[in-house]
């Protein structure tokens, strides 16, 4: 019973896909008896079979309605499992980044002072700001591409989410997954405009990636978590998560969006402080190269403001072969390659 419960248990069905056959011997060789080990062999391959076809059954989406993705409210999520489609190790064709539509704290700042920034919402330009990207992003990828979403969990991300998910038929989209390492920086709980106000003023002159917001984050700390989210991106396109045709989508938050690049690219701190942030609902887009890396384009470099030696560096990365000699690096870059 044990051992039925745990290989029911979903987060570690794929432990006992990569156990083998060799330990299921080595497992099995305590018993004293050969019948005793045949039959707990054949057990676990029968148990095997039945989870095989209940991880296709998990495939669907859990919440799905009227032909559309529902936005999720727990930090849940879900794949298309096609196993004929699987490449391991594949990456993506594009990686879109998307900062969420125009807020209700973007209109009224007053509005942290008595709601919770992971509920803020959208006012009515930053919806149809959203509808407006779908749109977009769907002549720019086509219509019969495969897309995946990561989005952040709060409020106004998930509802960006909703309304560009809208453009696209749902047998397109691949996979959801609400990632609660894209959520915005943490300014502190119920916000007092005059202390942020203050405490941004001082974050000027203190340097914006090292401050730390009085009960919140500094950019280092969001830098921290967004390495922790890249780690699992990268394991997914290990694990075959994605074909070469997938552009993933991820929506989340200014600082965010950032500090993930700053990591991807290995930018320095230096370099981060050059940049700000996209408008709301503008499109950040990462190009797979012929390298297999990925550079931005030229209008994402404009986009954020990057420094002329970045705009260099990304047009380099865009044309050059795998085994090419990277004539830098460049003053602003970090030692270490871009991925």
């Amino acid at each position: 019973l044990a051992l039925h419960h745990w290989m029911l248990d979903p987060p570690a069905r794929w432990s006992f896909e990569r156990l083998g056959w060799m330990d299921c011997v080595s497992v099995s060789s305590t018993h004293k008896h050969r019948a005793d080990r045949r039959a707990r062999w054949e057990s676990m391959a029968v148990h095997a079979t039945a989870f095989r076809s209940l991880q296709g059954q998990r495939g669907r989406p859990p919440s799905h309605r009227n032909g559309r993705w529902k936005c999720l409210k727990s930090n849940a999520s879900f794949y298309q499992i096609d196993e004929d489609v699987l490449h391991r190790g594949a990456r993506p064709k594009r990686i879109v980044l998307i900062r969420h539509g125009e807020s209700e704290g973007n209109v009224d700042e007053f509005r942290y002072t008595h709601t919770a920034d992971w509920k803020i919402g959208l006012s009515s330009k930053g919806i149809q700001q959203a509808k407006e990207t779908g749109v977009k992003l769907r002549d720019m990828i086509g219509s019969n591409v495969p897309v995946f979403f990561y989005i952040s969990p709060y409020k106004r991300s998930r509802l960006t989410f909703r309304e560009i998910q809208a453009a696209f038929e749902p047998s397109r989209i691949r996979g959801v997954r609400e990632e609660v390492r894209l959520r915005e920086q943490d300014f502190g709980n119920f916000q007092k405009r005059e202390e942020v106000i203050k405490a941004k003023e001082e974050r000027h002159r203190f340097g914006r990636f090292f401050y730390r917001f009085p009960n919140g984050e500094s950019g280092a700390d969001v830098y921290d978590r967004v390495t922790g989210f890249r780690d699992t991106f990268l394991r997914d396109m290990e694990k075959g998560r994605f074909t070469e045709d997938t552009n993933v989508v991820i929506c989340t938050h200014g600082i965010t969006l950032r500090t993930f690049l700053m990591r991807w690219f290995g930018w320095t701190v230096e370099t981060f402080e050059q940049l700000y942030n996209p408008d709301n609902c503008e499109m950040v887009i990462m190009e797979r190269c012929k390298s297999g890396r990925y550079a931005l384009s030229y209008e994402s470099c404009h986009l954020l403001g990057c420094p002329h030696e970045i705009i260099q560096d990304m047009a380099w990365h865009s044309k050059a072969s795998l085994d090419e000699q990277y004539p830098g690096p460049s003053d602003l870059l970090s030692p270490r390659d871009s991925i």
